[in-house]
């Protein structure tokens, strides 16, 4: 929805899983979503808007909903701010932080969480050792102005070992380096 298009298999569109409800916020934002003989195609289509959606029941959404949202124009609200603080990293911080440094604006009052989208700039962030914080990352680093690095980011391996090959076939840049700490 933010880079280009992208053809899904194995994916049961009519799943109960809470986490299919994306399909309807990429729509609502305007982006192209279509299913057909079990494969989900989902496409940039023109500009995205900003979207209100309710995450309480779907936490793990927040990070690619947070980049999605960085990406539409206008100032999207996420509510249910409240079950990420206690993920593998305080999920609402690092989300914030991991915007700011991206050069995209985002808040949070209440249980909610406000971001004004547009353009992402680049930078380098801190995965905070959370895996899908990672992922969001890379995935924000798409179509940013500049490129993205993801620090700490073989974090994935905890969800998705493969996503940075993932990312790659679908002709991402993706380069991956090895820092010793000492």
């Amino acid at each position: 929805a933010i880079a280009g298009d992208v053809q899904l298999e194995g994916l049961n569109p009519d799943s109960l899983q809470g986490d299919r409800k994306i399909m309807d916020v990429l729509q609502n934002c305007g982006a192209s979503v279509s299913t057909n003989e079990g494969k989900i195609v989902v496409k940039k289509s023109g500009s995205l808007s900003a979207f209100h959606y309710d995450c309480t029941d779907m936490p793990d959404l927040f990070p690619p909903l947070a980049v999605l949202a960085a990406y539409a124009t206008g100032t999207s609200e996420i509510t249910g701010i409240h079950r990420l603080h206690t993920k593998e990293s305080d999920r609402a911080k690092s989300l914030t932080t991991m915007l700011d440094v991206l050069g995209v604006q985002s808040s949070i009052a209440d249980d909610k969480l406000f971001i004004k989208g547009g353009v992402i700039r680049g930078g380098t962030v801190d995965s905070f050792g959370d895996h899908r914080i990672a992922m969001a990352a890379a995935v924000a680093g798409l179509a940013s102005l500049e490129k993205v690095t993801v620090k700490n980011a073989e974090v994935i391996s905890k969800s998705y070992p493969s996503f940075f090959e993932a990312l790659k076939s679908l002709g991402a840049s993706v380069t991956l380096s090895h820092e010793t700490n000492r």
